[in-house]
Order: C-alpha cells, then structure tokens, then sequence
C-alpha cells in the first residue's frame, strides 16, 4: 500500500515538474516573438500603466485579415493587455473609475471601439462582455509609416493627453484626462 502511494506520488511529482517547464519554455518562445511591453503616464497626479505583448506584422495584412473587423480582439499577443489608473479617466465624457482593468478592441476600419472589462480569463482568450466597465469609440486614422510592431503608447493628441495604438498603417488615438 505504501509502495503504491510512493509511486503515484513520486509519478504526480514528475508530470508536475515536467508541466512547469513545458510552460515556462512554452513562455518564453511565445515571447520572443511578441515581447511584452509597459508604458507609465505620470501626469496631473495620476499614474497609469498598461502592459501588453507586441506581436509583429512579419509581412502580413493586420487589420481586416489577421485581425477581422467587428471582432473583439486581445489589443496584443499572449496574456489579455492591462490598464491601471491610480486617478479616474474621463474618456470622452465617460468615467473609468480608478482601478485595474483589460483592454480589448472591437478595431473596424473607421473606428475602433476601446473596452475597459474588469475579467478576462488568463491568456485572454475569453472574453465576456458583461464584465464591460466601459466603452469609448476613437477613429482611425492613417499612419504615414508601418509600424512592424504592435504598440501602445502615451501621446499628445492636439492639446489632449491620449492612448495611442499603432502597427502596420493604422493609428488610433484615445484622448483622456484625469480627473
């Protein structure tokens, strides 16, 4: 009986070990060819921070093909892109209460609906719209150079602080302010 329990544990142990380093290996290869990425925003006695993985264009049509319009999609690769706001945001007259959330898009080729959900499950390939906290629309505009790498950042949309994302030819811009 003893012997037996001592082979299924030492068993169970073996796969456990083997499953750890399956997924860090596993990890790791996804992320060299989407490298993870954080951008800060210290202004106006707010701290924001987004984290994301950028996939590359690596030749391909992004938006439309890779990436279907009308379709929610991750805002990046691997694990779902993370908001967090120490101060609320107003998003064109809407409230994103203080907090940490996922961001997702609905990209389209005129505009792109811009998701704050509370839940995405890990490795973001779920999404439930239910846990909407909210929804602000951006347009899109045309980027005068491809980006090969997917990428979030902070910038300044005429006299407005935005969220920016950009890979291949299209830009969106998300002005913001705190509040």
């Amino acid at each position: 009986m003893k012997r037996t329990l001592l082979i299924i544990l030492g068993v169970v142990a073996v796969l456990a070990i083997g499953a750890y380093i399956f997924l860090r290996t596993t990890l790791k290869n996804t992320k060299k060819s989407s490298p993870e990425q954080t951008i800060t925003y210290k202004e106006n006695g707010a701290a924001v921070s987004v984290f994301y993985c950028r996939p590359s264009k690596k030749g391909r049509e992004i938006f439309g093909s890779l990436v279907p319009y009308g379709q929610w999609w991750r805002t990046g690769a691997n694990e779902p892109t993370t908001i967090e706001t120490s101060k609320d945001l107003n998003f064109n007259g809407q409230t994103l209460k203080a907090g940490k959330y996922h961001l997702v898009t609905i990209p389209d080729a005129k505009e792109w609906m811009i998701v704050f959900n509370k839940e995405i499950p890990f490795w973001g390939t779920e999404y439930d719209p239910t846990n909407d906290v909210l929804r602000v629309k951006a347009p899109v505009q045309n980027a005068p150079d491809a980006m090969e790498l997917f990428t979030i950042a902070f910038q300044k949309a005429g006299d407005q602080d935005a969220i920016a994302f950009q890979w291949d030819q299209t830009k969106v811009a998300l002005p913001f302010a705190v509040q």
